[in-house]
């Protein structure tokens, strides 16, 4: 099977994504496409920079803020976004060895970081 490919389009879209939400009060600990092989598919995973008592109150105040913004359409669709939290291995372990602005990019294609294997990822924000 042929891997899916992680096209700039969608690229861009998370960078938007990512921009909209700090602007409209929703600070990012992390936000990064991963490959999931098994599926043939890219995710792109957020971890809110607050604690949250669950991920649907996140997705149910970003609703808000889209709507009220007038739907974007250069956001990347909440349908492909994943929420993590900030105890997940991709954000705890990755976190203790590297660091990435808003607005920088990390690729990592086959490694095992910290103990996560990550076969393809993209990060583009992973603050302490």
């Amino acid at each position: 099977m042929a891997e899916a490919a992680l096209v700039e389009t969608d690229i861009e879209a998370s960078r938007a994504l990512v921009a909209f939400l700090e602007a409209h009060g929703f600070p990012l600990k992390a936000a990064l496409w991963v490959y999931q092989s098994d599926a043939d598919r890219w995710r792109f995973k957020v971890c809110p920079g607050e604690r949250r008592q669950d991920s649907s109150s996140f997705y149910r105040d970003f609703a808000k803020a889209i709507n009220a913004a007038g739907s974007p359409r250069t956001l990347l669709g909440l349908d492909r976004v994943d929420i993590i939290q900030e105890s997940s291995p991709l954000v705890d372990r990755l976190g203790k060895v590297f660091r990435v602005d808003s607005g920088g990019a990390l690729r990592l294609t086959n490694n095992v970081i910290n103990g996560v294997f990550l076969e393809d990822a993209l990060i583009l924000k992973l603050a302490a």
